[in-house]
């Protein structure tokens, strides 16, 4: 959500206009992934094994694509003032890193820490996590955000979290 914001700030686009456009996507999207996992689970009886490979691919997938917009859907936004708190925290280590990383292809992706070339993707991302197996720089979505906006943790925080 916060690249919603951030994008509907920027062409001084109503905020909740955006932001409820954007539920609205990702509400239709989950159906839309939901119905084909039944169509496949559909498809599953009677085919041979090299189909059953392919469906049960296929349903990892989905599932995956319907996890991650259910995650963004679900991201609540809180504040107090301008403090954090320790729920902020943990609510933004949940912050989807595929909304804050680009490139990622089978869970892989090009590295972000700047300490090397990286011609081919060496940075794996899995269950919100981050870690380089060329130069071993690992994070969480707050280390992410801090590293591609180069600011601190408080900032990234409530960047994330607003």
């Amino acid at each position: 959500m916060y690249s919603i914001i951030q994008t509907a700030k920027e062409f001084g686009v109503d905020v909740q206009w955006a932001v409820l456009r954007r539920k609205e996507y990702l509400n239709q999207r989950i159906a839309e992934l939901k119905n084909d996992q039944q169509s496949a689970l559909l498809a599953f009886s009677g085919n041979n094994e090299l189909n059953r490979f392919l469906l049960l691919d296929s349903m990892r997938f989905l599932d995956k694509e319907i996890k991650k917009c259910e995650s963004e859907l679900n991201f609540k936004n809180s504040r107090n003032g301008n403090r954090i708190t320790q729920n902020d925290i943990e609510r933004v280590r949940q912050y989807p890193l595929e909304n804050l990383l680009q490139n990622i292809r089978n869970n892989k992706t090009n590295c972000i820490s700047g300490s090397h070339t990286d011609s081919r993707p060496s940075m794996d991302v899995r269950n919100n996590f981050a870690y380089c197996y060329s130069c071993g720089w690992h994070g969480d979505a707050i280390s992410v955000y801090m590293k591609i906006n180069s600011v601190d943790f408080v900032t990234a925080v409530k960047a994330l979290n607003s």
